[in-house]
C-alpha cells in the first residue's frame, strides 16, 4: 500500500482542505496521515487532521526548528503552505528540508517574493508583456480618481481603500502602500495548479460573484479560453509551482491580472468539485509519480459559501 504523510501549515480556517484530501486518498487508494499546524487552540483548521501541532509565529526563531522536529516525527513526505507568508518563508528554506526527503510545494525565492509583493509583481509582468493594472507608488499626475490605495505586501482586503479624489490621497501616509488603478469588470480568480517543475497540470477560471473582506463567497466557474492562455503564459513566466490562485479581471477594453496568491483559496473548493485534482496531483508528486495534466472541468457550477461549525469535548482545547 502506496503512503504519504502531509503537512498543512498555518491551516487557519481552511477546514475544506483535509476534506478533498481525504476524498484523493481514498480514490488513488494511498494510506497516510494528515497533519496541521496553527498557532491557536482555537484554530478551526488543525482539528480537521488526524495530528495536529501548535507552533510559534513565523518570525519566531523556534518557527523553522519546530516544522522540521514535527517532519522528522511524523515522516511528512511533502509541505503545504497553506499562507502567502508561508510560501515565501518555505521557498527560502527549502534546502533544510532535503536531507528529510520532504518536497516543499513552493516556487523559488525570487518567484515567491515577487508574487509577495504587489508592486514588484507590477513590474515584473510590465517586463513580462504581460496585462496588468497600473500601479504607482506615489502621488502624480497619471492617477485617474476613483483609485485603490492598499498595502504591498498585503492581503485578505486589509487596509484596501478606495480614495475619490487628490485631495483625499494628498492626506494618506503612502509608506509601504501601492495605488492602483480601480479597474471595473469581471473579477475572476483562477485556481491553477502546477508540478514542482513549474508544469502546468489543470486550471479552472471562476467568476467572483460576491465577495467579502477579500474572498470569494459566491462563485461560478467559467470556461474562457482567453483567461486560460493568458494564465499559462503567467505560470510558465514566473514557474509557478504547486497550488496558485491568480485574480484578475476582465472587462471590454480586455484582461487586466491584478495578482497571484500562491496558495489555496478560499473560494478553491469551487474548482475542486468542478475537476481540479489538486489534492490527487499532490499526492502523486510526493510519491514520485508524473501526474497527467487534467483541463476539463464543469463549467457553470455555481458555489455559496457558509460557516460551519467544529464541536469537541472542552477538555481537547490545551490551555487557553
Amino acid at each position: 500500500m502506496k503512503e504519504v504523510n502531509i503537512l498543512f501549515t498555518s491551516i487557519g480556517n481552511k477546514v475544506y482542505l483535509t476534506k478533498y484530501f481525504k476524498r484523493a486518498y481514498e480514490k488513488l487508494g494511498v494510506t497516510g496521515k494528515m497533519v496541521a499546524t496553527g498557532i491557536d487552540e482555537l484554530t478551526p483548521g488543525i482539528y480537521t487532521a488526524d495530528i495536529h501541532y501548535l507552533v510559534p509565529r513565523l518570525n519566531d526563531s523556534n518557527f523553522l526548528p519546530r516544522i522540521l522536529e514535527i517532519c522528522k516525527k511524523e515522516s511528512i513526505n511533502i509541505l503545504q503552505p497553506t499562507s502567502d507568508d508561508d510560501v515565501e518563508f518555505f521557498a527560502e528554506h527549502k534546502s533544510e528540508f532535503e536531507n528529510l526527503e520532504v518536497k516543499i510545494l513552493a516556487p523559488n525565492f525570487e518567484t515567491a517574493s515577487i508574487c509577495r509583493d504587489k508592486l514588484k509583481f507590477f513590474n515584473k509582468l510590465s517586463e513580462l508583456g504581460i496585462p496588468t493594472i497600473k500601479t504607482w507608488i506615489s502621488l502624480n499626475d497619471e492617477i485617474v480618481y476613483p483609485c485603490i490605495v492598499k498595502p504591498a505586501r498585503g492581503k485578505a482586503a486589509v487596509g484596501v481603500m478606495t480614495v475619490n479624489s487628490r485631495e483625499e490621497l494628498e492626506k494618506i501616509n503612502l509608506d509601504g502602500m501601492i495605488i492602483q488603478e480601480k479597474i471595473v469588470g469581471t473579477e475572476y480568480t483562477i485556481d491553477y495548479f502546477a508540478d514542482l517543475n513549474g508544469e502546468v497540470l489543470g486550471i479552472v477560471p471562476r467568476i467572483r460573484m460576491v465577495v467579502s473582506e477579500g474572498e470569494s463567497k459566491v462563485g461560478r466557474t467559467h470556461n474562457e479560453p482567453r483567461i486560460i492562455e493568458l494564465c499559462k503564459k503567467l505560470g510558465a513566466s514566473l514557474k509557478l509551482i504547486g497550488q496558485n490562485t491568480i485574480q484578475l479581471f476582465v472587462n471590454s477594453s480586455g484582461i487586466y491580472i491584478l495578482e497571484n496568491n500562491m496558495r489555496f483559496g478560499g473560494g478553491s473548493p469551487l474548482g475542486m468539485e468542478a475537476g481540479l485534482k489538486s489534492p490527487e496531483f499532490i499526492l502523486k508528486i510526493a510519491l514520485g509519480e508524473k501526474p497527467e495534466a487534467d483541463f476539463n472541468f464543469t463549467d457553470n457550477l455555481l458555489m455559496i459559501r457558509y460557516s460551519e461549525n467544529v464541536f469537541m469535548d472542552y477538555d481537547q482545547i490545551a490551555h487557553l
